[in-house]
């Protein structure tokens, strides 16, 4: 799994090409920040290949650009998947070669190729040694504080009883 989080949408937006070279059984996450973004006028090839309809790179299945902080985007040729939950995308022309996650669509001259995400994703993490540690503690200190409470009550109790 690579994950790439670009400084800003500019490095991939208006008039530029992107090359992505993907090693075989891995996959690519491209965070893409900012609130609006046009991908008007460039590309994105993939080892070499750029969007081409039915038979496109077997690799767009292993990119995905994640606009997660976009509430605009425009489109032009994609290789790879688009996450942009909260965009309203307008198709530029050109085609997107993988699926398509959006707020909205519109646009009649972009092509839709349908190829699902599927790159391989790191496996879910079992909890660091060190968090269960201070866990532990935090249990054994708690049951301490509630035996002692236990003893001084009883302690109180006795007090009285002997008056």
């Amino acid at each position: 799994m690579n994950v790439i989080t670009l400084a800003n949408a500019s490095l991939i937006g208006t008039g530029r090409t992107v090359d992505i070279n993907v090693a075989a059984g891995s996959s690519v996450v491209i965070n893409v920040p900012g609130a609006s973004d046009s991908t008007t006028n460039y590309s994105i090839n993939v080892n070499g290949g750029s969007t081409n309809g039915d038979s496109t790179t077997s690799e767009a299945h292993d990119v995905l650009f994640n606009y997660y902080q976009a509430t605009s985007l425009t489109t032009y040729s994609v290789v790879g998947s688009i996450l942009a939950p909260n965009a309203a995308v307008t198709g530029n022309s050109g085609q997107i070669d993988g699926t398509l996650i959006a707020a909205s669509f519109s646009g009649n001259s972009t092509e839709l190729h349908n190829f699902g995400f599927e790159g391989p994703l790191p496996s879910a993490s079992a909890p660091e040694p060190m968090s269960e540690m201070m866990t532990a503690i935090g249990l054994v200190g708690l049951g301490l504080m509630g035996r002692r409470r236990k003893r001084l009550s009883n302690k109180g109790t006795a007090s009285a009883r002997g008056n």
